[in-house]
C-alpha cells in the first residue's frame, strides 16, 4: 500500500509539473491587436527574451494634432472631440484631449494635443491621417471682433466705428479669442458697427459709407 501510495504521489507531482511547462509554453498579449510581424514559426525552439510577434494594438489609439496659440486657451484636457479619418469616408470616431502641451513648436508656434479615441475603432489603423474637431471651453454672451479689423496706429491696436456715418476710432481691451477672432472685454458693444474693410487708410472723423453684405 506504502509503494502504490508513493507511486500515485510521484504521478501527481509529475502530472501537476507538466502542467505548469504546458503553461509556460502559451504567451498572452496585454492587449488585442492585429499580428503585424510573425517572426517564429509554431514548433520552433526559442530563447528566453526572443521577439515572437509584433503586434498592432487596436485600443487605446491616440491621435495627435496641433492648436494655434489663439486657440489654445480654450482648450482643456478632459474635452470631447470628433476624428475623422481619410481612408474611411462618411465616419467619425468619439475622442477625449487626453492632454494638451504646455510649450510651443518653435517652427510653426502650434501647440501638440493627444486625444484619445473611445468607443469602436476596429476599422482603424495605426498611422493613418486623421482630422480632429474639438470641443473648447463654453463661453456664453462672449462679445467677438474679426481680427482683421484690428490696424496699428501709433504702436496701438484701434478700430474703426461706425457713428452717424463718421468713422471713429476706439482702442478696445481684448482676449484671446477663437481662431481669427478676439474677445472683446471693454471698449466696444454689441451692435456697433466696425469697419472690416479698408481702415487702413481710414482717419478718425473720415466719413463713410456703410455697404451691405453681399
Amino acid at each position: 500500500m506504502d509503494l502504490a501510495n508513493a507511486a500515485y504521489q510521484q504521478a501527481l507531482a509529475s502530472a501537476q509539473l507538466a502542467q505548469r511547462e504546458l503553461a509556460d509554453t502559451r504567451i498572452f498579449s496585454p492587449t488585442d491587436g492585429l499580428v503585424d510581424i510573425r517572426a517564429v514559426e509554431v514548433g520552433e525552439p526559442v530563447q528566453a527574451g526572443a521577439s515572437l510577434i509584433t503586434l498592432q494594438a487596436v485600443q487605446g489609439l491616440r491621435v495627435q494634432t496641433w492648436v494655434s496659440e489663439a486657440d489654445i486657451a480654450r482648450i482643456r484636457a478632459g474635452g470631447s472631440a470628433r476624428v475623422t479619418v481619410s481612408g474611411l469616408a462618411g465616419r467619425e470616431f468619439a475622442a477625449t484631449i487626453e492632454w494638451v502641451g504646455v510649450n510651443a513648436d518653435p517652427a510653426t508656434g502650434n501647440f501638440p494635443l493627444k486625444l484619445i479615441l473611445t468607443g469602436d475603432t476596429d476599422a482603424l489603423r495605426p498611422g493613418m491621417t486623421a482630422s480632429a474637431q474639438l470641443q473648447g471651453i463654453s463661453e456664453p454672451d462672449a462679445l467677438l471682433l474679426p481680427e482683421q479689423a484690428l490696424v496699428d496706429r501709433n504702436r496701438r491696436r484701434v478700430v474703426f466705428v461706425v457713428e452717424d456715418g463718421v468713422a471713429r476710432l476706439r482702442e478696445p481691451l481684448l482676449a484671446a479669442g477663437f481662431s481669427n477672432r478676439l474677445q472683446i472685454l471693454a471698449g466696444l458693444a454689441a451692435g456697433e458697427k466696425v469697419v472690416i474693410a479698408g481702415q487702413a487708410l481710414l482717419l478718425d472723423g473720415d466719413a463713410v459709407t456703410v455697404r451691405d453684405a453681399d
